[in-house]
Protein backbone atom coordinates (compact mmCIF):
# COMPACT_ATOMS: atom_id res chain seq x y z
CA UNK A 1 0.00 0.00 0.00
CA UNK A 2 1.29 3.43 -0.98
CA UNK A 3 0.28 6.83 0.40
CA UNK A 4 0.70 9.53 -2.22
CA UNK A 5 0.21 13.20 -1.40
CA UNK A 6 -0.39 16.02 -3.86
CA UNK A 7 0.76 19.62 -3.80
CA UNK A 8 -1.21 22.84 -4.19
CA UNK A 9 -0.31 22.85 -7.88
CA UNK A 10 -1.81 20.92 -10.79
CA UNK A 11 -0.63 17.38 -10.08
CA UNK A 12 -0.74 14.03 -11.86
CA UNK A 13 -0.81 11.37 -9.15
CA UNK A 14 -0.67 7.69 -10.09
CA UNK A 15 -1.03 4.76 -7.73
CA UNK A 16 0.67 1.39 -7.69
CA UNK A 17 -0.65 -2.12 -8.26
CA UNK A 18 -1.56 -2.30 -4.56
CA UNK A 19 -4.24 -0.70 -2.40
CA UNK A 20 -3.28 2.98 -2.48
CA UNK A 21 -4.44 6.13 -0.73
CA UNK A 22 -3.96 9.31 -2.74
CA UNK A 23 -4.36 12.44 -0.62
CA UNK A 24 -5.69 15.34 -2.64
CA UNK A 25 -4.99 19.03 -2.25
CA UNK A 26 -5.73 22.25 -4.14
CA UNK A 27 -5.21 22.54 -7.89
CA UNK A 28 -6.65 20.92 -10.99
CA UNK A 29 -5.31 17.42 -10.47
CA UNK A 30 -5.48 14.07 -12.24
CA UNK A 31 -5.60 11.10 -9.87
CA UNK A 32 -5.31 7.50 -11.03
CA UNK A 33 -5.52 4.76 -8.44
CA UNK A 34 -4.33 2.02 -10.77
CA UNK A 35 -4.90 -1.60 -9.76
CA UNK A 36 -6.03 -2.64 -6.30
CA UNK A 37 -8.68 -1.15 -4.04
CA UNK A 38 -7.77 2.52 -3.98
CA UNK A 39 -8.96 5.58 -2.06
CA UNK A 40 -9.09 9.22 -3.17
CA UNK A 41 -8.77 11.11 0.11
CA UNK A 42 -10.22 14.62 0.42
CA UNK A 43 -10.84 14.34 4.16
CA UNK A 44 -8.49 17.24 5.05
CA UNK A 45 -9.28 19.50 2.08
CA UNK A 46 -11.24 21.96 4.26
CA UNK A 47 -14.05 22.64 1.75
CA UNK A 48 -17.10 20.88 0.38
CA UNK A 49 -16.76 18.62 -2.65
CA UNK A 50 -19.06 17.57 -5.49
CA UNK A 51 -18.33 14.35 -7.35
CA UNK A 52 -19.94 13.74 -10.73
CA UNK A 53 -20.77 10.40 -12.31
CA UNK A 54 -18.10 10.93 -14.99
CA UNK A 55 -15.34 10.92 -12.35
CA UNK A 56 -14.92 14.68 -12.09
CA UNK A 57 -14.63 16.11 -8.58
CA UNK A 58 -15.11 19.83 -7.99
CA UNK A 59 -13.63 21.32 -4.84
CA UNK A 60 -15.35 24.28 -3.18
CA UNK A 61 -14.01 27.83 -2.74
CA UNK A 62 -12.31 27.68 -6.13
CA UNK A 63 -9.70 25.11 -5.07
CA UNK A 64 -9.92 23.35 -8.41
CA UNK A 65 -11.46 20.45 -10.30
CA UNK A 66 -9.93 16.97 -10.34
CA UNK A 67 -10.25 13.98 -12.67
CA UNK A 68 -10.46 10.61 -10.90
CA UNK A 69 -9.69 7.25 -12.50
CA UNK A 70 -9.70 3.73 -11.05
CA UNK A 71 -10.86 4.49 -7.52
CA UNK A 72 -13.16 2.32 -5.46
CA UNK A 73 -13.41 4.68 -2.46
CA UNK A 74 -13.78 8.45 -2.22
CA UNK A 75 -13.58 10.21 1.16
CA UNK A 76 -14.52 13.88 1.49
CA UNK A 77 -14.21 16.29 4.41
CA UNK A 78 -16.85 15.53 7.06
CA UNK A 79 -16.42 19.04 8.49
CA UNK A 80 -17.73 20.62 5.28
CA UNK A 81 -21.45 20.96 4.57
CA UNK A 82 -23.22 19.93 1.38
CA UNK A 83 -20.80 17.36 0.01
CA UNK A 84 -22.71 16.17 -3.04
CA UNK A 85 -22.90 13.19 -5.39
CA UNK A 86 -24.24 14.43 -8.76
CA UNK A 87 -25.27 11.73 -11.22
CA UNK A 88 -27.11 14.12 -13.56
CA UNK A 89 -24.53 14.01 -16.33
CA UNK A 90 -24.81 16.90 -18.79
CA UNK A 91 -25.45 16.34 -22.48
CA UNK A 92 -22.13 18.05 -23.26
CA UNK A 93 -20.09 15.51 -21.32
CA UNK A 94 -18.16 12.87 -23.30
CA UNK A 95 -19.09 10.32 -20.63
CA UNK A 96 -22.01 8.26 -21.96
CA UNK A 97 -24.33 6.63 -19.43
CA UNK A 98 -27.27 5.86 -21.72
CA UNK A 99 -30.13 4.46 -19.63
CA UNK A 100 -27.98 3.98 -16.54
CA UNK A 101 -29.56 4.28 -13.10
CA UNK A 102 -28.02 4.62 -9.67
CA UNK A 103 -28.65 2.90 -6.38
CA UNK A 104 -27.18 5.23 -3.77
CA UNK A 105 -27.29 4.86 -0.01
CA UNK A 106 -25.62 7.45 2.22
CA UNK A 107 -26.25 5.34 5.30
CA UNK A 108 -24.24 2.39 3.96
CA UNK A 109 -21.96 4.72 1.93
CA UNK A 110 -22.59 2.65 -1.19
CA UNK A 111 -23.06 3.87 -4.76
CA UNK A 112 -23.83 1.48 -7.62
CA UNK A 113 -24.32 2.34 -11.30
CA UNK A 114 -26.65 -0.02 -13.17
CA UNK A 115 -27.47 -0.49 -16.88
CA UNK A 116 -24.37 1.14 -18.33
CA UNK A 117 -23.97 0.62 -22.11
CA UNK A 118 -20.76 -1.30 -21.36
CA UNK A 119 -22.68 -3.85 -19.29
CA UNK A 120 -20.50 -3.15 -16.26
CA UNK A 121 -21.99 -2.46 -12.82
CA UNK A 122 -19.38 -0.35 -11.02
CA UNK A 123 -19.66 -0.08 -7.25
CA UNK A 124 -18.10 2.59 -5.06
CA UNK A 125 -17.84 3.57 -1.42
CA UNK A 126 -18.50 7.29 -0.99
CA UNK A 127 -17.80 8.53 2.54
CA UNK A 128 -19.03 11.72 4.28
CA UNK A 129 -21.44 12.84 1.55
CA UNK A 130 -24.66 14.70 2.39
CA UNK A 131 -26.62 15.18 -0.83
CA UNK A 132 -27.42 13.18 -3.96
CA UNK A 133 -28.76 14.18 -7.37
CA UNK A 134 -29.95 11.29 -9.52
CA UNK A 135 -29.93 10.48 -13.22
CA UNK A 136 -32.67 11.02 -15.79
CA UNK A 137 -33.78 7.42 -15.22
CA UNK A 138 -35.43 5.66 -12.25
CA UNK A 139 -33.04 5.75 -9.29
CA UNK A 140 -33.12 4.54 -5.70
CA UNK A 141 -31.64 7.08 -3.30
CA UNK A 142 -31.41 6.70 0.49
CA UNK A 143 -30.18 9.27 3.02
CA UNK A 144 -28.66 8.91 6.47
CA UNK A 145 -28.79 10.65 9.86
CA UNK A 146 -27.70 14.00 8.43
CA UNK A 147 -29.92 16.68 6.90
CA UNK A 148 -29.85 15.38 3.34
CA UNK A 149 -30.90 16.93 0.04
CA UNK A 150 -32.13 14.12 -2.21
CA UNK A 151 -33.09 15.06 -5.78
CA UNK A 152 -34.37 12.36 -8.10
CA UNK A 153 -34.07 14.35 -11.33
CA UNK A 154 -35.82 12.42 -14.15
CA UNK A 155 -37.45 8.99 -14.04
CA UNK A 156 -39.68 7.32 -11.48
CA UNK A 157 -37.42 7.58 -8.46
CA UNK A 158 -37.59 6.19 -4.94
CA UNK A 159 -36.23 8.60 -2.33
CA UNK A 160 -35.92 7.89 1.39
CA UNK A 161 -34.55 10.43 3.83
CA UNK A 162 -34.13 8.25 6.93
CA UNK A 163 -33.59 10.45 10.02
CA UNK A 164 -32.58 14.11 9.91
CA UNK A 165 -34.40 17.14 8.50
CA UNK A 166 -34.30 16.13 4.86
CA UNK A 167 -35.35 17.77 1.61
CA UNK A 168 -36.78 15.40 -1.00
CA UNK A 169 -37.44 16.55 -4.57
CA UNK A 170 -38.53 13.88 -7.01
CA UNK A 171 -38.24 15.96 -10.17
CA UNK A 172 -39.86 14.67 -13.34
CA UNK A 173 -41.73 11.37 -13.17
CA UNK A 174 -43.91 9.51 -10.70
CA UNK A 175 -41.69 9.41 -7.63
CA UNK A 176 -42.05 7.76 -4.23
CA UNK A 177 -40.93 9.95 -1.33
CA UNK A 178 -40.36 8.80 2.26
CA UNK A 179 -39.08 11.45 4.65
CA UNK A 180 -38.42 9.25 7.67
CA UNK A 181 -37.87 10.85 11.05
CA UNK A 182 -37.33 14.59 11.37
CA UNK A 183 -38.83 17.75 9.88
CA UNK A 184 -38.75 16.93 6.18
CA UNK A 185 -39.63 18.97 3.11
CA UNK A 186 -41.27 17.42 0.05
CA UNK A 187 -40.46 19.74 -2.83
CA UNK A 188 -42.55 20.38 -5.95
CA UNK A 189 -41.44 22.88 -8.59
CA UNK A 190 -44.10 22.38 -11.29
CA UNK A 191 -47.56 20.88 -11.54
CA UNK A 192 -46.36 19.20 -14.76
CA UNK A 193 -43.63 17.10 -13.11
CA UNK A 194 -45.88 14.10 -12.43
CA UNK A 195 -47.90 12.79 -9.50
CA UNK A 196 -45.58 11.83 -6.63
CA UNK A 197 -46.46 9.55 -3.73
CA UNK A 198 -45.60 10.83 -0.24
CA UNK A 199 -45.44 7.83 2.07
CA UNK A 200 -45.21 9.36 5.52
CA UNK A 201 -46.21 13.00 5.90
CA UNK A 202 -46.14 13.89 9.61
CA UNK A 203 -47.04 17.45 10.53
CA UNK A 204 -46.28 16.70 14.19
CA UNK A 205 -42.60 16.25 13.24
CA UNK A 206 -42.55 19.50 11.26
CA UNK A 207 -42.97 18.08 7.76
CA UNK A 208 -43.94 20.52 5.01
CA UNK A 209 -44.92 20.24 1.37
CA UNK A 210 -42.87 22.97 -0.28
CA UNK A 211 -44.27 24.31 -3.55
CA UNK A 212 -42.72 26.76 -5.99
CA UNK A 213 -45.14 29.65 -6.22
CA UNK A 214 -43.71 30.76 -9.56
CA UNK A 215 -43.49 27.23 -10.97
CA UNK A 216 -47.12 26.49 -10.14
CA UNK A 217 -48.41 29.99 -10.83
CA UNK A 218 -50.04 29.98 -7.40
CA UNK A 219 -51.41 33.09 -5.74
CA UNK A 220 -51.81 31.61 -2.27
CA UNK A 221 -52.30 28.29 -0.49
CA UNK A 222 -56.04 28.69 -1.13
CA UNK A 223 -55.26 27.45 -4.66
CA UNK A 224 -54.58 24.01 -3.16
CA UNK A 225 -56.95 21.36 -1.85
CA UNK A 226 -56.73 17.95 -0.22
CA UNK A 227 -59.00 14.92 -0.54
CA UNK A 228 -58.87 13.02 2.77
CA UNK A 229 -60.55 9.97 1.22
CA UNK A 230 -57.62 9.09 -1.04
CA UNK A 231 -54.87 11.49 0.06
CA UNK A 232 -54.79 13.40 -3.22
CA UNK A 233 -53.33 16.91 -3.32
CA UNK A 234 -54.57 19.29 -5.99
CA UNK A 235 -53.44 22.61 -7.39
CA UNK A 236 -56.71 24.02 -8.66
CA UNK A 237 -58.00 21.03 -10.69
CA UNK A 238 -54.65 19.29 -11.23
CA UNK A 239 -53.49 16.51 -8.93
CA UNK A 240 -49.74 16.67 -8.24
CA UNK A 241 -49.26 14.36 -5.23
CA UNK A 242 -50.82 11.60 -3.16
CA UNK A 243 -50.23 11.63 0.60
CA UNK A 244 -50.45 7.89 1.02
CA UNK A 245 -50.63 7.76 4.81
CA UNK A 246 -53.65 10.14 4.72
CA UNK A 247 -52.74 12.03 7.92
CA UNK A 248 -55.63 13.06 10.11
CA UNK A 249 -56.04 16.81 10.25
CA UNK A 250 -54.02 17.61 7.11
CA UNK A 251 -54.75 21.18 6.03
CA UNK A 252 -53.49 22.52 2.73
CA UNK A 253 -53.31 26.09 3.99
CA UNK A 254 -51.06 25.03 6.90
CA UNK A 255 -49.09 22.07 5.60
CA UNK A 256 -48.24 23.50 2.17
CA UNK A 257 -45.50 26.12 2.11
CA UNK A 258 -45.15 28.45 -0.88
CA UNK A 259 -41.62 29.57 -1.74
Amino acid sequence: MAIITGTDGDDILIGTAGDDRIIASAGNDTLNGGDGTDTADYSKIGVSSTIFIDGTLKKGCGLGTDLLFNFENVVVDARAANNTIDASISSSSPFIIGDATVNANLETQSFVINNLPSGNTPQFTFINFDNIKGTNQSDTIVGDRQNNLLFGNGGNDTLSGKSGNDTLAGGLGTDTLTGGQGADKFVFTSVLEGVDIIKDFKAVEGDKIQVSQAGFGAISTSDFSYDPLNGSLFFQESRFAIVENKPIGFQANLDIQLV
